[in-house]
């Protein structure tokens, strides 16, 4: 059941994170006041392929955005050298990232970066960048749920996103950094429980065909209705 439950955990987790980025995200216009905001810097060390760590680094001037309450302000810094050796810099978060149109990217990924990933000691997240790449028959893509798997694996949050618009993208980033610090930034846990459903509810399921042991409570009520009906008539 542990692993039933981990597997949940992250669904939630997913769950939750696409909610804040539909809702999250604000359009504020010119004349709003900078000041009503608070301002958040977080400083990200960015492990990748080199070529994928050549793309991420050319965005850096452009990483911010206004999300909810905040405005956010992201500094990505270089956390692997060219040989996939871990660098590990002084940083607020460490991002594994790989471009989800780049098999040899994951790979690099995996068999390199991640095997020492917990000796950073930092909270750490796995990002797929390229999502507006994605089309439903392209073969080169890699498959849509790796990023969730390899967040599972790993106990951390991670999430594909759009790379191609810097807000979206600091957007992204600042919702798997909120996941690693819930209490911080007040992330209600009832909330991602109740997104996916409760998993000690769920445990009665039917392997089958997915429903509940036992009649729905709806049609046990419709029965004591009719039976108050015929004792009246």
């Amino acid at each position: 059941m542990a692993v039933k439950d981990k597997e949940h955990k992250v669904l939630r987790t997913a769950k939750w994170f696409r909610k804040f980025l539909d809702e999250k995200i604000i359009n504020v216009s010119v004349r709003s006041k900078r000041s009503e905001f608070e301002k958040v810097f977080i400083t990200i060390e960015v492990c990748a392929h080199p070529r994928v760590l050549d793309q991420f680094m050319k965005q850096s001037n452009y990483l911010r955005t206004i999300v909810d309450k905040y405005n956010v302000h992201l500094n990505p810094i270089i956390g692997n050298d060219c040989t996939g050796r871990l660098l590990d810099r002084i940083a607020d978060m460490t991002l594994f990232v790989y471009d989800v149109s780049d098999p040899q990217s994951l790979e690099y990924l995996k068999l390199r970066l991640l095997l020492n990933a917990r000796q950073i000691g930092k909270p750490m997240a796995i990002v797929g960048i390229g999502l507006e790449k994605r089309t439903v028959n392209k073969a080169s893509d890699t498959p849509s749920d790796t990023c969730w798997w390899l967040a599972y694996q790993h106990s951390c949050p991670g999430s594909e996103i759009i790379f191609c618009d810097p807000a979206q993208m600091t957007a992204g980033i600042f919702g798997l950094y909120m996941l690693c610090h819930k209490e911080e930034f007040k992330v209600p846990a009832m909330e991602i429980c109740n997104l996916e459903g409760d998993p000690e509810k769920d445990q009665g399921a039917n392997e089958s065909g997915g429903q509940k042991k036992g009649k729905p409570k709806i049609k046990k009520i419709k029965k004591k209705n009719e039976k108050y009906k015929k004792k009246d008539s």
